[in-house]
């Protein structure tokens, strides 16, 4: 009875570690729920490649209000390209994200505005880690970098 009864307790204090390693495993690594972006604001880093895993900055890069993403609460996304000001709605189930009904005033763009703006338009997953968000897009073959702001 005491050799049973040691096996169930040493099976159930395994059991009661495994469930807490799994537990807190992933969670703070990966996030692809929409309570990841809700309220947030980003910076665009780069342009990156899932090719070769390079990554280009972003021209300009000496601006701090050029690039920037920010999630609302309520579903709207606003934020800047190079020179412009834009905003829309995004929808996020799972790891997918569109960007839709999107606005943005008409200057011209210098540097790298029209391709992060036609970027942003075509993103169709993103993923959250350490402060990092990438927005994948033209079929997952590239991706959007930024830092979390």
């Amino acid at each position: 009875m005491k050799k049973v009864l040691l096996l169930t307790s040493t099976l159930l204090l395994l059991l009661a570690g495994a469930m807490f390693v799994v537990s807190c495993s992933s969670d703070d690594e990966e996030t692809h729920n929409d309570t990841s972006l809700i309220g947030s604001s980003w910076k665009l880093y780069g342009f990156g490649s899932t090719n070769n895993n390079e990554i280009r900055k972003a021209q300009p890069d000496d601006r701090d209000f050029s690039y920037i993403i920010h999630f609302q609460e309520d579903g709207a996304v606003s934020g800047t390209t190079s020179d412009n000001e834009f905003s829309g709605e995004y929808y996020v189930e799972g790891a997918t994200i569109s960007i839709k009904n999107v606005g943005s005033t008409k200057m011209g763009e210098i540097g790298d505005g029209h391709e992060y703006f036609s970027a942003l338009l075509s993103c169709s997953q993103y993923f959250v880690s350490n402060n990092r968000l990438i927005l994948y897009y033209n079929n997952n073959l590239n991706y959007l970098l930024f830092n979390r702001q």
